[in-house]
Order: structure tokens, then C-alpha cells, then sequence
């Protein structure tokens, strides 16, 4: 499966979440909350490119929830710059691939 750079955000929601969370997150998007007198709206936590900042923070809150590592995501956002989808992607695809070799030397699956 052969993924663009510019695919990369919501082909990894997609794939870890399932393409109908990732379709309702899109079309269930509240409003931006108003502005405090003399304060702006709201400060984006890890980065400034909204699709980086909505995927680190589902993947935190997901960590969580589901026995995860929250220590390793807050990790893997340390690692990548705001906006770099080529280091993005590379930084994800390490603990991805030691991962899914776990999982399958687990199994007992290949050689």
C-alpha cells in the first residue's frame, strides 16, 4: 500500500481508527469557541497543523483509554516538527514496524 505524504494524517486515522470515525470526526467538528475579551481563540497543544493536532491528541486520549503508552506518544511528538509529513511519517513507521514484528513473532507467524 503506497501512502503519500500528503495522505499521511488522515490515512493513519483511517487506519488505526476506521475511514467512519475518521468521515464523523470531519463532519461532527464543533465550532471554534469565542475569544476571551484580549485573549486568542484557542492555542493549539502540540502543533499548529490542525490535522498533526487532531491525531496526536486522539492518540493520546486512545492510548489512555485502551491500556496503551501515553508516555510514547508524548515521546513521538517531541520527535516531529509541526508540519513535516515525510518526518512524520518516518518517526511513526519505527515503532510501527517493531510493533507488527512483535505481534507476529507472538503469533508464531513466518519463519
Amino acid at each position: 500500500m503506497l501512502v503519500t505524504r500528503k495522505q499521511f494524517g488522515l490515512g493513519l486515522a483511517a487506519g488505526v481508527f476506521g475511514p467512519a470515525s475518521v468521515l464523523n470526526a470531519q463532519a461532527q467538528q464543533a465550532p471554534e469557541p469565542a475569544a476571551a475579551p484580549g485573549k486568542s481563540a484557542r492555542e493549539p497543544y502540540f502543533y499548529k497543523n490542525k490535522t498533526f493536532e487532531f491525531i496526536f491528541q486522539i492518540a493520546l486520549g486512545r492510548s489512555f483509554y485502551m491500556d496503551g503508552n501515553p508516555g510514547k506518544v508524548l515521546y513521538l511528538t517531541r520527535q516531529i516538527k509541526d508540519g513535516d509529513h515525510e518526518g512524520a511519517f518516518q518517526t511513526l513507521k519505527q515503532p510501527a514496524t517493531r510493533l507488527v514484528g512483535r505481534v507476529i513473532q507472538s503469533a508464531g507467524i513466518g519463519a
